[in-house]
């Protein structure tokens, strides 16, 4: 199997934010949080009751639920791919080529994409992308560090 372009790896992550962040966008509404917020900016009043804060720690929790989902639960029951790798055809796979499971898809994608680049403000993303850029396999850091890689064609 092939290690795929690093510019389809670009093209799925877009269309996958922009998946995710819709999600976000109708999970935000769904759960009434918009009203929420629009009552504390109109009466200006920021003090949190402890109802509130567990409406706040609800809904943060069925956000989290849906992204870790998206980027970790659905690659783990289909052919390693979210909805955007299904469209340009790549995958990610195990060093040794066989499927990824949740674990590794949890380690690469929640911890070592979101947390790590939300920490250093990006900084691990950007290195991670100039490490793929000069690697003959094109693996990125977040690959790297769970053994896994995205590839253009499956096999299995």
């Amino acid at each position: 199997m092939e290690d795929c372009k690093i510019k389809y790896r670009l093209y799925s992550i877009f269309v996958d934010s922009i998946i995710v962040v819709g999600g976000l966008f109708v999970l935000f509404y769904a759960t009434g949080t918009n009203t929420f917020w629009k009552d504390v900016l109109y009466t200006k009043d920021i003090s949190v009751t402890s109802i509130e804060l567990l409406y706040i720690i609800r809904v943060f929790i069925i956000q989290l639920l849906f992204i870790i989902g998206y980027i970790a639960g659905i690659p783990a029951i289909t052919k390693g791919q979210t909805l955007g790798m299904y469209i340009f055809k790549i995958a990610y796979i195990n060093e040794d080529g066989s499927k990824c499971e949740f674990g590794s898809l949890f380690v690469r994608n929640f911890l070592g994409i979101l947390l790590l680049g939300v920490y250093s403000m990006g900084f691990t993303i950007i290195l991670s992308w100039i490490i793929s850029m000069y690697r003959r396999d094109k693996r990125s850091l977040s690959d790297i560090i769970s053994k896994t890689r995205v590839v253009d064609k499956l096999d299995y």
